[in-house]
């Protein structure tokens, strides 16, 4: 008999693998005083497969009456012809790969595209049809879900986050876990074409892919539903079971997993090939992803083995990624009967498309950027407190746009997520700024979303600083519950999940307290995890006619980094004159200036030694305004030179730089190569664990130029040369 609210797991064999598996953890002592989080999911592998046990109860912890009520809902359903429209693709192979969890995932997101396209007049009347059209490649999600880490703006592309297994990716199995955190990073939905699924003679997938198409994303990720599960101890939930009916006929396919056999003893008990009918009656815990698309309330139970006869008549319709052979074990042309209550049915997911007209080179995405630190979601570890927790993320700007929308975790169905976003806070507190956005949203399941913000959508200037501030609660067992919104590295056999986390871009209040930064709560959980970012992302639309900023009265603290540059604009009626209050310190200057508009735009250079503040002002219309003040920061590395100096043509000079970080790679370059030719000229690993990246310049004309050097997307000026004749 199937175990109350918890699962656990199962071997199985690598060409169906797919792990998900539930169990309840106990509060710790410390949680219990309300000092420490209380652990609810966990990394963990067997037989070398990843997984993630999560508490069943949590994610099950909503009433029959919050869940949506849907239309009368017909008998019999079927997506392959919904009154002539198909909104699925057609059947595909995964081959002896543990990959089902990616066609599954691949498959509901499809079936999503395809109902926006129907709504928007574009129909297909078959699912191959259907498929020559939106085919999204299940290798790139594979593949770039354990090889993550992105060098590049680590706002973009979640810098060095990352699924991680000693086996191959297409061997490591895996579920909604890892597929929904990916395809949320706007990874894993490049288009068949780009990555095609191509296997061995022994069915086996090709390894490795182009690292330029990690970031394509044809279209993206907008909510993934974690649905409830219909079969509790043998029972129907009739409100779970309409609440898969309900997302399949309005959004399309819905991936979900089941005990597939791993013996052909076992098949032929609980599968008959004659009718393609499937149900197991004891105690298995699902193995394989599958996609439900539709089902048939009146599917007979004597269609199933006498043997093994589910109590009552009714059965999903299921996409299998089996191929379309008709076998003992694929189905009729890869499709079967999965009786509705079949005990090892779980994790219904629906993978919701952003609302376009897809095609492989289609660029008009809802949302045109999007801001994150996290890569992974919550990662290898959830966890939640009994007393208030809060996250913040603090973004930069990087072009004129409007901040259109935001993300949010639910770990428990009946979440509650408020949200608030500011803009220009101070550094280190992310609610001191503009309070532009205030809104809260109720969720019905657990899951990943996007949260529009709709009227309170707010523009935002190249280089103006914005924080999203969070809380997402929920009740358990009568008690208030606060997920944390943080992403939790962790190691559990051959897999691992790889978190990385700077200074200034995540902060936690706990119990209304300060706000801490996360880059130093690394040890937060108190059990060897580690604490990554927060798991709130940012969604935004071009928009050039943006107002520039416009300054009024005293700014708040910027950090600057030393040698990297703040440039803001500012709007006066006469010509302006900017002063630092260290010139030693922290350099200022107009780059540029409007005389139509009166906008000049200003840099601040930062030059001097951590530690050092610096006050910017600005006299104009007859007064004279403090515009900021700059807190030097040192940079994220070492550099053994940072004099300027002076060289003759065809000189060269070799310089040393030593990331902070070892992950970190830094490049470099002129500020005018026409005068200084760089080039790297090697690195070396040095005794105390640190790697030292050299290079090279070549001084080829007279003149000055800087030398910079990049890490993460930001580009610092480390000194500048003086060449002469």
């Amino acid at each position: 008999m199937k175990k109350i609210n918890r699962k656990s797991l199962v071997a199985f064999t690598a060409a169906v693998v797919f792990i998900s598996s539930f169990l309840t953890f106990p509060a710790s002592a410390a949680d219990i005083s309300g000092k420490a989080p209380e652990k609810v999911a966990q990394l963990q592998t067997s037989n070398g497969n990843v997984s993630l046990k999560v508490n069943h109860a949590d994610l099950e912890a909503q009433r029959s009456s919050l869940r949506r009520s849907a239309a009368v809902l017909p008998a019999k359903f079927d997506l392959r012809s919904d009154n002539g429209t198909a909104r699925v693709t057609n059947v595909k192979s995964q081959g002896a790969n543990g990959t089902c969890w990616a066609f599954g995932a691949i498959s509901s997101a499809e079936s999503s595209l395809l109902t926006h396209m129907a709504a928007n007049g574009t129909r297909f009347s078959t699912a191959a049809q259907a498929g020559r059209t939106v085919d999204l490649s299940e290798r790139q999600l594979v593949w770039f879900a354990f090889n993550g880490r992105n060098n590049g703006d680590v706002s973009q592309f979640a810098g060095n986050d990352t699924f991680s297994t000693t086996r191959t990716p297409a061997s490591a199995g895996g579920s909604r876990f890892i597929s929904v955190p990916t395809l949320a990073r706007w990874y894993g939905c490049a288009d068949e074409k780009d990555l095609p699924y191509q296997t061995d003679s022994n069915g086996l997938l090709a390894y490795g892919a182009n690292p330029s198409l990690q970031t394509v994303s044809r279209a993206h990720l907008e909510n993934a539903v974690y649905l409830p599960e219909p079969v509790q101890d043998g029972v129907i939930d009739t409100a779970a079971l309409t609440a898969i009916k309900n997302a399949v006929k309005e959004d399309g396919a819905v991936s979900a997993g089941y005990y597939s056999p791993v013996s052909s003893t076992e098949n032929a008990r609980f599968f008959n090939s004659a009718t393609s009918a499937y149900y197991s009656f004891g105690h298995f815990d699902s193995n394989h992803e599958i996609t439900i698309v539709g089902w048939d309330d009146h599917y007979s139970r004597r269609n199933f083995n006498a043997g093994c006869r589910p109590p009552k008549d009714g059965a999903w319709i299921v996409k299998n990624s089996w191929g379309t052979g008709s076998s003992s074990r694929v189905g009729a042309d890869g499709y079967f009967y999965l009786s509705y209550y079949d005990l090892s049915f779980d994790e219904p997911t629906s993978f919701e498309m952003e609302p376009i007209t897809y095609s492989p080179s289609n660029t008009s995405h809802e949302y045109h950027d999007i801001y994150q630190y996290d890569g992974v979601g919550l990662g290898g570890g959830w966890y939640t407190m009994n007393q208030p927790a809060s996250f913040a993320n603090v973004f930069t700007a990087r072009s004129n746009s409007t901040l259109k929308a935001v993300s949010a975790y639910t770990i428990s169905g009946g979440s509650k997520v408020t949200i608030d976003v500011y803009k220009n806070p101070e550094s280190g507190n992310p609610t001191s700024g503009s309070h532009v956005a205030s809104l809260t949203r109720y969720f019905d399941n657990a899951g990943y979303y996007t949260v529009d913000l709709g009227n309170q959508a707010c523009d935002l200037p190249k280089g103006s600083t914005f924080a999203v501030v969070e809380t997402s609660s929920f009740v358990r067992n009568g008690s208030q519950r606060y997920a944390m919104l943080y992403e939790t590295g962790q190691r559990a056999g051959t897999a691992s999940v790889n978190v990385s986390c700077s200074a200034g871009q995540s902060y936690m209040s706990v119990r209304n307290g300060s706000w801490m930064d996360m880059a130093g709560e690394q040890s937060f959980n108190g059990d060897g995890s580690t604490v990554g970012n927060a798991t709130i992302k940012a969604f935004t639309v071009q928009n050039n006619s943006v107002a520039p900023e416009t300054f009024q009265g005293v700014r708040a603290t910027k950090q600057l980094a030393i040698g990297s540059c703040y440039v803001f604009n500012v709007k006066s009626q006469s010509v302006p004159v900017f002063t630092s209050s260290n010139q030693k310190a922290a350099q200022v200057r107009m780059i540029k200036r409007d005389a139509a508009t009166g906008v000049a735009e200003v840099e601040v250079y930062g030059l001097g030694g951590a530690g050092q503040n610096v006050d910017i002002s600005m006299t104009a219309d007859g007064e004279t305004t403090q515009l900021c003040t700059v807190s030097l920061i040192n940079p994220p590395f070492v550099s053994d030179t940072t004099v300027n100096f002076v060289k003759k043509v065809g000189n060269t000079y070799c310089y040393q730089i030593v990331p902070r970080d070892s992950s970190k790679t830094p490049t470099s370059n002129s500020g005018n190569s026409t005068i200084l030719d760089i080039n790297a000229a090697g690195k070396k690993r040095q005794a105390d664990g640190t790697t030292a990246y050299y290079f090279k310049f070549v001084c080829k004309t007279p003149g000055c130029a800087g030398v910079y050097v990049t890490v993460d997307g930001q580009a610092y000026r480390v000194f500048y040369c003086n060449v002469t004749a």
